[in-house]
């Protein structure tokens, strides 16, 4: 049913999935499937680990793609990827290098020393630390972070679009 909706697309993610499963009354609520279903945390009934079926587009595509939509190149997530030290600075190296612009330093996730760690590739590689906000569930609140983090992203993004106003509305998820 997800390829017949949308079959251009490579991606469907658990979103997707939960809303198909709300819909065609598998569940009660897009809720229900990701608490018992489809999410890490909940109970896992059919929870499938994400290394074992990502694919990603070449890195030097999606830092283009970013960059040429007026957007800041941010890799986040980078513990997720489950690479040894040397292999992680060398990805943070070749996100830089293709003209990635920030790192994503503090979730609610990472320990003091990740952060700490994090941090250190973005003074080493020149990347903008930025903090993540994504929430999956009503219950886990948005990560708190340094103010002064957001103001030096905030000033980050004005200075790469050339001083313009940030966008506003539907157009400020390209940021």
């Amino acid at each position: 049913m997800l390829l017949e909706r949308n079959p251009q697309s490579n991606h469907y993610g658990r979103r997707e999935v939960a809303r198909l499963l709300a819909e065609t009354g598998c569940v009660s609520s897009v809720r229900q499937a990701q608490e018992q279903y489809l999410s890490a945390h909940g109970k896992r009934r059919a929870y499938v680990p994400g290394e074992r079926y990502l694919c990603f587009a070449p890195l030097e595509q999606v830092v283009e793609a970013i960059r040429a939509s007026g957007g800041i190149a941010t890799l986040n997530h980078l513990y997720a990827y489950r690479l040894g030290r040397e292999d992680e600075e060398a990805l943070v190296r070749q996100f830089r290098d293709l003209g990635g612009q920030a790192l994503e330093v503090v979730y609610s996730r990472y320990t003091r020393e990740q952060r700490e760690r994090l941090m250190d590739y973005c003074q080493r590689f020149g990347l903008l630390p930025n903090c993540g906000s994504d929430r999956h569930t009503a219950e886990k609140p948005f990560q708190q972070g340094d103010g002064d983090l957001f103001r030096r992203l905030r000033d980050r993004c004005m200075a790469l679009r050339g001083g313009e106003p940030l966008p506003t509305g539907e157009n400020r998820d390209m940021i």
